[in-house]
């Protein structure tokens, strides 16, 4: 069984490029020719574990949102985020 640990050295979505910016713009911001991301299929299947267990056993709610346990105090202001569109890089 995963370790769920919500704790990541990341404050807000501020800081996640992705989060905030379209593919295009990630190129231009980075300097790259092209992007690509694996889905989180893509991801599981990449790394080849042989279970039935869901998502291949891995957590994957930093991808999906889905977390199995409550954010507690900080869930309304986590989800309120997601709508917002801010970012460090103009």
């Amino acid at each position: 069984m995963p370790i769920h640990v919500y704790g990541i050295d990341i404050q807000t979505r501020q800081e996640l490029i992705a989060a905030n910016h379209t593919v295009e713009e990630t190129c231009q911001i980075i300097g790259a020719d092209s992007l690509t991301y694996l889905s989180i299929d893509g991801l599981i299947d990449s790394i080849g574990i042989e279970t039935d267990a869901p998502n291949g056993g891995l957590c994957v709610a930093y991808f999906d949102g889905k977390y199995p346990t409550p954010l507690y105090d900080y869930e309304e202001e986590y989800r309120r985020s997601l709508e917002e569109k801010t970012s460090f890089y103009k």
